[in-house]
């Protein structure tokens, strides 16, 4: 007996905004040192605290999916009295083209609201406590594929 299937999914989300190309480099052009990182057009998220104006700019937060599996299966069964023999072939394609800003956005944000500011000059100036700065990265990329079965399969990955 043969068994053969095959298919085929798509997912598309487009979602995110952007400034008109003739805003430019708007962010580079007022003095933000790489307000516009890899050419991206407009004005970073400028917020402010306790005034009248909120917020001017945009973090631009975008996220694109246009992701594709394409499957194929194919098996060869053979049974003879209480015993049975599955051999075949399975082959998946999987372009994946993903891209998400992250919460901060393509151009991210600075927020002036007074949280680490002094309420008045002489409270600034009197202030006689220490201040410690502390930064860390750590970035992992991870990347596997695990097969659990019955019998002897082989898989081939191509990137």
């Amino acid at each position: 007996m043969n068994d053969f299937r095959m298919g085929w999914s798509h997912i598309t989300l487009n979602t995110g905004s952007s400034f008109v190309s003739s805003v430019g480099a708007f962010g580079n052009s007022i003095g933000i040192g790489n307000g516009n990182p890899s050419g991206i057009d407009g004005l970073l998220s400028l917020q402010f605290g306790n005034s009248v104006l909120n917020s001017i700019g945009d973090s631009l937060v975008t996220q694109s999916f246009d992701d594709h599996v394409w499957q194929f299966d194919d098996s060869l069964i053979y049974t003879k009295g209480r015993h049975s023999i599955k051999t075949g072939f399975q082959f998946w394609h999987e372009p994946i083209k993903t891209f998400y800003s992250g919460n901060n956005g393509e151009l991210g944000f600075m927020n002036f609201k007074g949280t680490f500011t002094a309420d008045s000059f002489s409270g600034a100036t009197a202030n006689t406590g220490h201040f410690l700065g502390r930064w860390a990265e750590a970035s992992c990329a991870l990347r596997w594929s695990t097969v659990a079965s019955k019998g002897s399969r082989s898989i081939v990955k191509t990137t």
